[in-house]
């Protein structure tokens, strides 16, 4: 029979009738477990069906209690044993099959199975019921290694376990407490894109499985379910019907390691959410930031953000989110908060596939939207008055926002957020750094250093910055080659010996030039060849010598490696002693390693457990001496190195018998018994089980007392039958009833039945009562002292007597008497005592030969009735009885019939233990409802007359008032209902949309209600609608390609219609909807071919709106890049020079501004606006144009307006508008409003109340213009434009158009198109010189005919612009950018720069011009221009230095500067630190 261990039960359905088990070791009922292999054996005979007392249904582990838990003992009772003795073997039915039948697994019965009368099973016997086996508890075996991984990639679980079975619990012992199971993150590295997400790959494994759900496909397909799954339930494997909205729970939990969610780090495991980093691992804190970054600080990115509220029916480009944004949040704000504002958000991809929306189909609840890659964004469905859509992952493609406006077309707003990483800047490797030192001092090599550099402004940065790219080789060169350097012996020692192998010392030096007439000698590290040896090995002829050794010296250590030592002395060949340099010192050997095996050490075991189980004990250990190989005599170790083998051990306090006093006898008279109190307690009062303390010296509980025989008094009131056992039962003592001193403390006392029952009183007369009240004494109040006075004389003079004294309280030092309270009572001395206890002679009173037949007592020795002290009185409060002995005894104290019963003694006499507690109870509390039915509390208490509250077990609970009843208010209001109001007409045109009606709460009477009035089911508010199809672009299918090698195109045709197969009804129809392509390329296979078609980049569109064209050269190139002539390249497969583009419709219409302020205070006046032409650019900014351009009737700019008649005594005086709240995207400008009266003095808003209507506005929105981007860079991302090209800007609150270049890259630069032209913008510095430079010929004016040379300034050039480089953060304008600058003759010339080398006699000739006429921009103020040179002459704002005069040229607005600078030589240009800056004009 195996050992008895955690036990896996299997239990039996209560429908089965038999279990049965393989043929392998199989455990049927707990505690048993089965080392049999025998097949199972059949037995035909009934098998009895087990009672339904089973626990629960499935494994469960448990330890091995006796299982007469789990089996009722009639079940057991009833197990069949056919074949077998009691107990030995278990037969079970099997009902079905072949093998029908009663079989066995040659199993025993389960231990504690009841066997007989008294009786149980245990390990197959039938054994006594007294048999107590032992408890033993288990105990928690090794972990084992961790598993495999949940996972390959994107963070995985992997678990360790350990099992309860070291040891087993068995025969009821405890089981082990404590996990099972620990698991840690594995795999964490992210799975390789294009992976499927892991809750997909989960769903999609039930693919074609259906389930027998009614209206599922047979090849149904399952994708995750993330909305709408409650929090508990994420690692449940929720999965949707991909082509529906109907979800069902595939499986109890995920794997472990599936995100919990798309919105959340953290992962499930075992079916629990647990905390997880964005590392994918377990209780890791590491978080993305903003940009998506894991770990990330945020500044990888930054926050774009946007509005859009223009209006116009059907889908509604808003903006562009790019590829790799993160933390997107799209909010569309109903009108005025309606939720039925006819503006709905839509998604699509840059491809035209809408992913939210679409093709006039809103989805009204919320749901998820699924990006490239693993992406899902949240959508709040359109039944929203804040419809939203949310992610705060990356996404992986561009997703175009769009609002769809149909219905009463209420302008939309459009609020948008998303991160977006910030470009950084480019860096390079720089091979041309400075030259380092010389690598030799003769013949060296010299290298230039590999710096890596900012590209922008060349800028030395740190090699970090490029250690991603691959790092150019070096520059190096030859150096000091005029020299030669190498090793050089300086000096040389003698021989070490005279005879025999010795060695030589050398003096190696590294010399330079050393065949020069002064070489020098530098450092080592110059010499680059291996230093030759300092020392060289050198012999000399030896006489015939010889060594004459000692003998050896004692080692000095026994083990471990010692040292032994000898002398040596150098003789020759006749004996005598020489010189040691006379012989071999090779030979000469005088120490030498001895001993050096390792030395025995000191070995121990384990400690044993300690002596005791509490308290101070010892515990022991064995020590041994080992050599590493086996024990060795104990000699062989240091002593005083030994281990200690004993060592103190304490294993915490032990509990304890501690006892109370003595109880009162339970008689008072007679042979009796009294109880108290013992238990275990641990020194701090902690009470355990008696088990827990030594039995043996456990203190008596009961004793027997015994008072004088009881005389046979009728009792007055009957004892209670023999078969009732009552006894007292006692509460707690209450707090002192004083705080020093003497006084009371109660306690409750019941009767109570050997049930635990209360029992009436008088089950009890018979047992004396506890006292419910005793005196107590907290502290003593004074410092007072006992005194006592002496003793009186004894009243007796022979037999039992008591004499008394004095005893009094008294403060030291003086003789008043004080309270006994302040004196402590427990040392108050006695006051009474025993004396004379010498026995009487009562010869003196008989005859002491009294007659045989008298019996008679002496009248002199007279009786007299005796009394025993006053029992407990029979209630423990208000009135009740005490009673005593009363005896009637002679002289001698012996029982006595001679007593008059006239002066008998009272026996009983009635006692009062103080007042009762009684139930007090406070006022009724308010009803727990407003009205109908409802309840109402109030407190009770158990309390004394003095106001003291006691528990409830002090007063009688049956007796106890109510604390809670029920009430009712006034009735509730009248039945509610929803009332529903009509149904409007559909949202939509065409498609599908909602109709929508009011549902209000009212009562019979018509009152609207609040809702929670009405039933919790709401009648809903909107249904869905159809409108009749709408029209779609619908394409025809693509020609065949139009080359048969080569790229070639394919064309076709799109028509706007009705239906797939309808007939083409108006584009008009389809206008705001996405017109596919008509052309795209294609490619057959590649031409064989020499020539071929070269093609440059693509300019700027010919229109911003509306049908533009772009254009690119286009030229025929032979192999080497050269261009050819056409014909050499196929003509068929020549690219396109242009194509369409701008495919939107301009939008060019009357844009009226705001009305002015009525021109009169009072009376009839009139308001006026300006109407303009505007065109509403692609980027949906306004742009004006002429009033021809616009169609329609032009909004009247003027309307009569009356603020009340100038007769009124108060009027509305307003305040100047202050500046709009935003620049872009809608804001506010607000002014003040008051209340005025004639004569302008201030007056309350109420005076003017009678006319609210002509109160003018206080707010009004301004600058609804949507923001435009700020940079060349954001124009690449908003509007995902690639072509270099005019773009409107939105610069210091201001709108600028920019020239965007470079827009192909990553790092695009801004420029500013001079209107003027090369011809108003240039820079000059003269090249010709006068021969005579001290004459001004012309009157300072340019003359051809100058008697001049052209070897003058030797940068001198003229260059034209035709535009600039602009820094737009600090607006500055770049004056060496060339890019589109254009060198008429000489060198290039800075931007704004002058000069010459004509004359000294101030006849500047050199000339700049700077024209920023029609850009909005002007040169600022600020800007100053320098000089540098001699004889400097300078028509310009600022010069420096001698013979210079000063006379700015600007216009007014500063958009024209020009400039005249000259010397011999001199130049002028802007200030080099503040450079050229340039402002706004408006």
């Amino acid at each position: 029979m195996g050992q008895s261990g955690p036990i896996v039960a299997t239990y039996i359905s209560p429908h089965e009738r038999c279990v049965v088990a393989s043929t392998r070791p199989t455990t049927l009922y707990p505690g048993i477990q089965s080392n049999y292999t025998e097949h199972p054996r059949t037995y035909t005979g009934p098998c009895p069906e087990l009672p339904r007392t089973y626990p629960p249904a499935g494994p469960t582990t448990y330890p091995a209690p006796l299982p007469i838990a789990y089996y009722s003992t009639a079940a057991q009772e009833t197990l069949p044993t056919p074949m077998q003795k009691t107990c030995k073997r278990l037969w079970c039915m099997n009902a079905d099959g072949i093998q029908k039948g009663c079989r066995t697994q040659h199993m025993p019965w389960a231990d504690g199975t009841p066997c007989g009368n008294n009786k149980f099973c245990l390990q197959g016997d039938c054994v006594s019921a007294r048999s107590k086996l032992k408890e033993i508890d288990g105990g928690w075996g090794p972990w084992s290694k961790y598993g495999s991984c949940s996972r390959t990639c994107g963070g995985g679980v992997k678990y360790a376990t350990r099992q309860c079975n070291n040891p087993r619990p068995q025969n009821g012992g405890k089981f082990c407490l404590g996990r099972r199971m620990k698991f840690r993150s594995c795999n964490t590295k992210e799975c390789p894109p294009g992976s499927k997400d892991f809750r997909e790959e989960q769903c999609a494994k039930f693919n074609g499985q259906h389930f027998n759900i009614n209206g599922l496909p047979p090849y149904v397909r399952w994708v995750p379910k993330y909305a709408g799954v409650l929090m508990k339930d994420r690692c449940k494997l929720f999965c949707r019907v991909a082509s529906g909205t109907a979800y069902y729970r595939l499986k109890n939990k995920v794997i472990d390691g599936t995100p919990c969610g798309p919105d959340t780090n953290d992962i499930c495991v075992q079916g629990m959410c647990r905390r997880a980093g964005c590392d994918r691992v377990l209780n890791s804190k590491a978080r993305r930031d903003k940009c998506g970054v894991c770990g990330g600080d945020n500044s990888s990115c930054k926050t774009v953000a946007g509005t859009f509220n223009l209006i116009q029916y059907g889908y509604n480009d808003v903006a562009t989110i790019p590829r790799g944004a993160t933390n997107i949040d799209i909010r569309q704000h109903g009108y005025y908060g309606r939720v039925d504002d006819d503006n709905y958000l839509a998604l699509r991809r840059s491809n035209g596939e809408y992913i939210l929306n679409g093709n006039f189909v809103v989805s009204m609840f919320k749901r998820e939207i699924r990006v490239a890659g693993s992406t899902v964004l949240e959508y709040s469905g359109s039944d929203n008055a804040i419809e939203r859509v949310n992610g705060t992952k990356r996404i992986d493609e561009d997703i175009v926002i769009m609002v769809l406006s149909v219905g009463k077309l209420y302008p939309p707003d459009i609020r948008y957020s998303y991160s977006f990483p910030v470009e950084k800047p480019q860096f390079r490797w720089d091979p041309n750094g400075p030259w380092g030192e010389c690598s030799k001092v003769c013949q060296g090599q010299k290298k230039k250093k590999v710096q890596c550099i900012r590209e922008d402004d060349s800028h030395v940065v740190s090699d970090q910055r490029c250690h991603h790219l691959n790092k150019p080789g070096t520059v190096t060169s030859v150096c000091n080659m005029d020299c030669e350097i190498m090793w050089v012996i300086a000096q040389t020692s003698e021989c070490s010996v005279r005879c025999g192998t010795g060695t030589v010392t050398r003096v190696i030096q590294c010399v330079k030039n050393p065949l020069s007439s002064q070489p020098i000698v530098v450092d080592d590290k110059y010499c680059e060849d291996q230093r030759p040896s300092e020392r060289e090995r050198c012999s000399g002829e030896c006489l015939p010598t010889h060594w004459e050794f000692t003998p050896w010296s004692e080692c000095t250590r026994t083990c471990g490696g010692g040292s032994r030592f000898r002398d040596a002395s150098c003789l020759d060949s006749g004996g005598n002693p020489v010189s040691h340099d006379e012989c071999d010192a090779s030979n000469r050997i005088v120490d030498q390693v001895c001993n050096d095996h390792a030395c025995p050490q000191w070995v121990v075991n384990d400690w044993t457990g300690c002596s005791v189980t509490c308290g101070d004990g010892v515990r022991h250990r064995q020590a041994f001496c080992h050599n590493g190989v086996q024990e060795v005599e104990i000699s062989d170790c240091e002593a005083d190195s030994r281990p200690d083998m004993k060592q103190p051990c304490n294993l915490g306090e032990c509990p304890s018998w501690h006892y109370g006093s003595w109880g009162q006898c339970t008689v008072t008279c007679g042979r009796g018994y009294r109880l108290r109190a013992v238990v275990c307690r641990m020194p701090k009062g902690e009470e355990l089980e008696d088990s827990e303390c030594d039995a043996a010296a456990r203190h008596v509980d009961i004793e027997d007392c015994e008072f004088a025989p009881c005389l046979e008094i009728l009792p007055t009131t009957p004892p209670p039958p023999a078969w009732v056992r009552t006894e007292w039962r006692t509460g707690s003592w209450t707090e002192c009833s004083v705080t020093c001193g003497q006084g009371l403390r109660q306690r409750y006392v019941s009767c109570r039945d050997i049930h635990g029952n209360v029992a009436d009183e008088s089950a009890c007369a018979h047992l004396p009562s506890p006292t419910a009240q005793e005196t107590c004494l907290p502290q003593p109040c004074g410092g007072g002292q006992w005194r006592t006075g002496e003793w009186n004389r004894c009243p007796v003079s022979c037999g039992s007597g008591t004499q008394t004294r004095y005893v009094a309280c008294v403060f030291p030092g003086e003789e008043n008497i004080a309270d006994e309270i302040d004196c402590d009572p427990s040392q108050r001395p006695i006051s009474e005592q025993a004396c004379n206890a010498n026995p009487c002679d009562i010869s003196r009173y008989y005859n002491p030969t009294p007659s045989i037949s008298s019996n008679r007592i002496p009248t002199g020795l007279t009786a007299k009735w005796r009394t025993g002290p006053w029992g407990g009185c029979s209630s423990t409060c208000a009135g009740g009885w005490k009673r005593r002995a009363v005896e009637c005894q002679d002289g001698n104290g012996h029982p006595s019939s001679n007593c008059d019963d006239r002066t008998r003694p009272s026996e009983m006499a009635p006692c009062n233990a103080g007042p009762c507690p009684i139930w007090n109870y406070g006022q009724w509390g308010q009803c727990s409802t407003s009205c109908g039915d409802g309840e109402q509390t109030r407190l009770v208490h158990c309390q004394l007359p003095n106001g003291q509250i006691l528990s409830d077990h002090g007063c009688e609970v049956l007796d106890k008032p109510l604390n809670k009843q029920p009430c009712r208010n006034h009735p509730c209001p009248r039945a509610a209902r929803w009332n529903r109001g009509p149904w409007s007409t559909c949202s939509v045109t065409c498609g599908r949309g909602l109709k929508t009606r009011e549902v209000v709460c009212k009562d019979s009477a018509g009152v609207t209600l609040p809702h929670r009035h009405c039933p919790k089911k709401q009648p809903r508010r909107q249904r869905k609608c159809r409108a009749g199809r709408c029209p779609k672009w619908r394409p025809n299918p693509w020609s065949t390609c139009s080359v048969t090698c080569g790229k070639g195109a394919m064309t076709r045709e799109v028509h706007c219609r009705l239906g797939r197969k309808g007939k083409p009804v108006d584009e008009a129809r389809c206008q705001g909807m996405k017109k596919p392509r008509l052309r795209r390329s294609c490619q057959v296979k590649d031409c064989p071919a020499l020539y071929t078609w070269q093609v440059g980049k693509w300019q700027k569109c010919t229109a911003a709106c509306g049908e533009g064209m772009r254009q690119r050269t286009v030229t025929c190139a032979d192999p080497l890049a050269n261009p050819v002539d056409e014909s050499y390249c196929d003509t068929d497969g020549r690219p396109e020079t242009s194509v369409d583009c701008n495919e939107r419709s301009c939008v060019v219409r009357w844009t009226p501004g705001d009305w002015s302020e009525c021109d009169k205070p009072c009376g009839p006046g009139f308001e006026h606006r300006s109407v303009t032409c505007q065109e509403i650019s692609p980027t949906r900014w306004s742009v004006p144009q002429p009033q021809s351009k616009c169609s329609g009737a032009k909004p009247t700019t003027m309307r009569s307006c009356n603020l009340g008649d100038c007769r009124s005594f108060t009027r509305w005086r307003t305040g100047p508008w202050s500046e709009c709240s935003v620049t872009c995207g809608g804001g506010l400008a607000k002014r003040s409003v008051q209340c005025v009266s004639l004569t302008g003095t201030l007056k309350s808003s109420r005076d003017c109340s009678r006319k609210p209507a002509l109160r003018p506005d206080s707010q009004k929105p301004c600058n609804k213009g949507p923001c435009l981007p700020n940079s060349c860079s954001e124009v690449q991302k908003l509007e995902r434009a690639r072509y270099d090209g005019e773009f409107y800007l939105h610069v210091h609150g201001k709108i600028l158009k920019v020239y965007c270049r470079d827009m192909e890259t990553s790092r695009p630069s801004e420029y500013i198109t001079l209107a003027g032209g090369e011809g108003r913008n240039y820079a000059e510095i003269y090249q010709k010189s006068l021969f005579n430079p001290n004459q001004c010929p012309h009157n300072g004016s340019r003359n051809s005919s100058c008697a001049c040379h052209d070897k003058g300034h030797p940068d001198a050039g003229h260059t034209a612009y035709n535009k600039v480089r602009i820094n737009l953060d600090i607006m500055q304008i770049s004056v060496s950018d060339m890019q589109f600058a254009r060198t008429v003759q000489g060198k290039a010339v800075p931007f704004g720069n002058a000069g010459d080398c004509y004359s000294t006699a101030r006849c500047p000739q050199g000339a700049f011009n700077i024209d920023l006429s029609g850009t909005g921009l002007g040169v600022s103020p600020d800007t100053q221009w320098h000089t540098q040179g001699r004889f400097i002459t300078a028509d310009i704002n600022r010069s420096q230095g001698i013979f210079i005069t000063a006379d700015i040229h600007r216009s007014q607005d500063g958009s024209v500067v020009q400039g005249k600078c000259g010397g011999y030589c001199g130049t002028c240009f802007p200030n080099p630190v503040s450079g050229l800056r340039v402002r706004f004009l408006r």
